[in-house]
């Protein structure tokens, strides 16, 4: 009995469950603090990885823009002609030119030769030789010496304008202009010596510095003294470019993408470089040092003799100075010639355009009728860096597509001119003192840089049956009231340091409205139009802005130009259309012939052809060719005009006026 109890205790026992023992409390939190340690661990490490990267990218930029910096001295010592003449090649550790280079005769405008380097041609020195070189060179070029620039500016000044004069010859003692031309190619248009020729006329008082990239010179007796030729070498323009504008915006930690996009720009489209003409002022600072004044041109003008027609009231009264071909009504700055004072302010204006500023960047216009509502914002742009990445993205899409056709350009004259007008304080100027080769038939004469032309013939309205007789005794008056003209006569007036102004202003000025018809191929926000008429323009005024207020004034000229020559003359002529046809011609060609000392040229779409005669023989002698004109009478009831071209002629009068035109041709030896 007590078996069978016991067995059932222990049957009951042993179907029990075992006795749990409760393992040891742990902690509260521990898992967390475990956690937590990991993730602060984790955490300095990042940090860590973090501050060697910041310090690397530092450093990185650093080295890169000393490394640019002496890139850019590199490059100006082996182009810069204001320059003392360079030491021994044993001076290079002294601040002296590098070995390898050669001093270039002051007056040849050519730039060094290049050093003899392992290096590729577009790469920059390296960064240890930028340090130690940028520390003993003087960086701007065209400035004085550093000895002179300690001196104070005075000193400064004379050591600059004594190199000048050495160089050019007589210069004016207190103003010096500086026009900057970039060019991306590797050669120059066929019509370029023509332009080198036109330039030497202005060396009194203006400067062209002309930027390219290994780009093939002319020869070194073809080049003025006052032109000068900087080799950036291959892609430096971009470089250059991306550098300034990158570091004027502040942007110098994207200075890499600037300068690739910029390179690539220029590479694959040369024309986009127009678009940044208003950035001169900054990206070529360091070479307008010593300059009062500066300005961005083309190569598609002949110049013609600027100390004649740039007065003192221009460049002391007036911030920016631009000449228009008879269109004032169209207000926008010409790519031509726009003249600004040497000032950092003048050298920003172009930041607040939306295209070349910094990102989100508002442009407020306060005048009435421009954008339609003078409370609101005109412009609000992505800035400099999208608006390259998308001219970039357009190109890549075009590739893959197989098409290759223009990029995204927006003109500079448009939103830079609507800036520089509504930049508070700005006194702005536009002169009526250039030509354009609007009409086929026009001609043109250069005479020894000066560029004339001799005015439309006149227009007489007869009665019907009334034709006027030929008048054969003046053989360059082919129509009754047309003056002789004789483009050859000499220059109106010598060279003055008071630069006394060729035109004065008549009566008062009268204000105007500005609105926005016309110049179509800007921007409508940015369109800058007075109210007046083709016609009105086209007689001569001048428009100005003082104060924040526009007027106009009607200039005629202060004396006769040229005397009773008869002739008109302009500061420039622009090939706007007449390019397209001379850029199929060859340097050499018979349209296109080689200068080779001759100084007197006609001018024409047909090309330019030289007068090959003595030049002091050829002064007083008209050499205007017969062009016949018949336009259309204005209404089917109005009078006709009537006029005896050459058709009309018969052969006896034929002869006789072609013998006359012959004997005023060739003057008697």
């Amino acid at each position: 009995m007590s078996y069978d109890s016991g067995r059932e205790e222990d049957d009951i026992e042993a179907q029990a469950p075992p006795p749990t023992t409760s393992p040891a409390p742990r902690p509260r939190g521990g898992r967390c603090r475990q956690c937590l340690g990991w993730g602060v661990g984790k955490l300095m490490w990042l940090l860590v990885l973090l501050s060697l990267g910041l310090n690397l990218a530092q450093l990185l930029t650093w080295n890169e823009l000393e490394t640019h910096k002496e890139w850019l001295v590199h490059q100006r010592r082996g182009g810069a002609r204001l320059r003392q003449p360079p030491p021994p090649p044993q001076q290079q550790r002294t601040g002296g030119q590098p070995q390898g280079r050669q001093a270039a005769p002051a007056s040849t405008g050519v730039t060094w030769p290049k050093p003899q380097s392992t290096q590729p041609p577009n790469q920059p020195p390296p960064p240890q030789q930028a340090r130690q070189r940028a520390a003993s060179t003087v960086v701007s070029l065209g400035a004085p010496d550093a000895s002179a620039a300690a001196e104070g500016p005075a000193a400064a000044s004379e050591a600059l304008l004594a190199r000048r004069r050495e160089a050019v010859g007589e210069v004016h003692p207190r103003l010096r202009l500086a026009l900057t031309l970039p060019w991306v190619g590797s050669t120059f248009p066929s019509w370029f010596p023509y332009f080198l020729a036109s330039t030497n006329r202005s060396s009194y008082l203006v400067d062209w510095l002309i930027f390219h990239e290994e780009a093939r010179l002319p020869p070194a007796g073809e080049v003025p003294p006052n032109v000068l030729f900087f080799d950036l070498g291959r892609g430096g323009l971009g470089s250059l470019f991306g550098l300034k504008l990158a570091s004027a915006l502040g942007a110098t930690n994207k200075l890499t993408r600037y300068m690739n996009l910029f390179r690539a720009a220029f590479r694959d489209f040369a024309y986009i470089i127009t678009e940044y003409k208003p950035t001169h002022g900054t990206v070529f600072a360091d070479y307008l040092a010593g300059y009062s004044h500066w300005s961005y041109t083309d190569s598609d003008v002949l110049v013609g003799d600027l100390p004649l027609h740039l007065s003192l009231e221009e460049l002391t009264e007036y911030d920016v100075v631009t000449y228009h071909f008879g269109d004032a009504f169209r207000l926008y700055l010409r790519g031509q010639f726009s003249l600004h004072r040497n000032t950092p302010r003048l050298a920003r204006l172009w930041t607040a355009c939306h295209h070349l500023g910094a990102r989100q960047l508002s442009i407020r216009w306060s005048r009435d009728g421009v954008c339609g509502d003078a409370r609101r914002d005109c412009s609000t742009g992505a800035g400099l860096l999208d608006e390259l990445e998308a001219k970039h993205m357009l190109v890549k899409r075009l590739a893959a597509e197989g098409k290759h056709g223009r990029t995204r350009f927006l003109s500079a004259e448009g939103c830079y001119s609507h800036a520089v007008a509504s930049a508070s304080g700005i006194r702005l100027k536009f002169a009526a003192k250039a030509f354009a080769d609007w009409s086929d038939d026009r001609e043109f004469y250069l005479v020894d840089g000066a560029v004339r032309r001799c005015p439309q013939p006149t227009q007489t309205w007869l009665p019907p049956g009334e034709a006027p007789p030929l008048d054969l005794s003046n053989p360059w008056a082919d129509e009754v009231g047309e003056a002789a003209c004789e483009p050859l006569a000499p220059a109106a007036a010598p060279l003055s340091d008071a630069l006394p102004a060729l035109q004065r202003t008549q009566g008062a000025p009268v204000a105007l409205a500005i609105h926005a018809n016309c110049s179509r191929w800007i921007e409508e926000r940015y369109r800058l139009c007075a109210n007046m008429s083709e016609d009105e323009a086209a007689v001569g005024y001048e428009v100005t802005l003082r104060d924040g207020a526009w007027s106009a004034r009607r200039v005629v000229a202060a004396a006769p130009r040229g005397g009773p020559a008869g002739y008109l003359e302009a500061a420039f002529l622009h090939l706007q259309r007449w390019k397209a046809q001379l850029g199929r011609l060859r340097y050499g060609d018979a349209a296109l012939p080689r200068i080779r000392g001759r100084r007197l040229f006609k001018l024409s779409l047909r090309g330019f052809e030289p007068i090959d005669v003595e030049y002091d023989r050829a002064r007083g002698a008209s050499l205007v060719t017969y062009r016949p004109y018949r336009p259309e009478p204005a209404s089917a009831d109005a009078a006709p005009l009537l006029h005896r071209d050459v058709a009309e002629l018969t052969d006896e009068e034929w002869r006789a006026l072609e013998e006359r035109r012959r004997t005023a041709r060739t003057p008697p030896r």
